[in-house]
């Protein structure tokens, strides 16, 4: 097995590379991933589109919390509908750029690379961190609503939820419009990458601390609840809702995580060998799906915890059913 490092048989524009021999496990990893992230992408346009409908359809579900529901949903369509193609359209293109017969790639076909490699890239970063940015929001909104109480609703209104969407795509904006900018400026980009992994790790830091003292709150209304002689049972079904409310988040989270540690450790692993072998690019083109996968399965995550959620949608998609026949 070839252990040479892919970099000096490389193609690359802007920010992008990729290799013009790729050995044939290599171009089987590409084919694969194309196949998983095509299937993904019909998923999570279909699965998104539909709680995206049942939140705008329900008067009853326009709230704060499921206003960042709808957020979170938007970024998750928007990977399936652009940085997956993207993606797909990407590798589809690399396998092309060097002929059969060897021959050098025609403009047209290093251009359509180009631009699909940016568009993958850039919507990709966008939409990840545009995610993480409405993970954090909410565990914030779940720990004011248990810190703030009976005050709860004067605080958190649903325009001022609406105001927070705007420093929250300005943040994911600023990320990946300087990483278009930072292009041939070593220490640009060198703050580029600080700042991401500042924002992406103060999230993580937010919604960390959040969650623990959500835990804390939930573990002191327990106490009181059980001394009390007499409990108060709309109390109980509240306590029981909201904690059932933290776990669903604290889910979608780690779910979060768990699909961006592999793509993650493949970038570090990058850094560290300062290139691409033909092993690292089977590891990362097989961890492409694995990062756009929570954006499949979130909309599941959502109807399966949160019973309001499914009763809408099965109202939504029976009213839609009803009306095409």
């Amino acid at each position: 097995m070839n252990e040479k490092s892919a970099s000096n048989i490389t193609f690359g524009c802007l920010f992008i590379s990729t290799s013009l021999d790729y050995v044939p496990f290599v171009r089987k990893a590409i084919i694969a991933s194309c196949f998983v992230n095509g299937i993904m992408s019909v998923v999570a346009v279909l699965g998104n589109a539909i709680v995206l409908l049942t939140i705008y359809k329900t008067s009853s579900l326009h709230t704060p919390p499921n206003y960042l529901l709808f957020m979170m949903a938007i970024a998750d369509c928007g990977v399936g509908l652009l940085a997956q193609p993207s993606s797909i359209v990407r590798n589809a293109i690399a396998l092309r750029l060097k002929g059969p017969d060897g021959t050098d790639p025609s403009k047209a076909l290093t251009d359509a690379f180009c631009v699909s490699g940016v568009a993958s890239e850039i919507f990709g970063a966008f939409f990840v961190y545009f995610s993480l940015l409405c993970l954090t929001a909410i565990s914030f909104e779940r720990y004011l609503a248990i810190r703030l109480h009976l005050r709860y609703t004067q605080v958190v209104t649903l325009s001022r939820t609406l105001f927070l969407s705007a420093p929250i795509l300005l943040v994911a904006l600023a990320i990946v419009t300087g990483r278009l900018l930072s292009e041939g400026f070593g220490t640009s980009y060198s703050i580029l990458i600080v700042f991401g992994s500042l924002v992406f790790f103060a999230c993580l830091a937010v919604i960390a601390l959040c969650n623990i003292k959500i835990a804390l709150a939930l573990r002191r209304h327990t106490v009181q609840i059980s001394s009390q002689t007499a409990q108060d049972m709309r109390t109980v079904l509240v306590m029981a809702k909201f904690r059932k409310s933290v776990v669903t988040m604290l889910l979608v989270f780690v779910l979060f995580l768990t699909c961006f540690l592999p793509y993650g450790c493949v970038g570090l692993v990058q850094m560290r060998l300062g290139g691409m072998t033909h092993q690292l690019y089977v590891a990362a083109f097989s961890t492409f799906p694995v990062l756009y996968l929570n954006s499949c399965l979130n909309p599941a995550l959502f109807c399966w915890r949160m019973k309001e959620i499914r009763r809408a949608a099965k109202s939504v998609i029976k009213g839609y059913c009803s009306n095409s026949l």
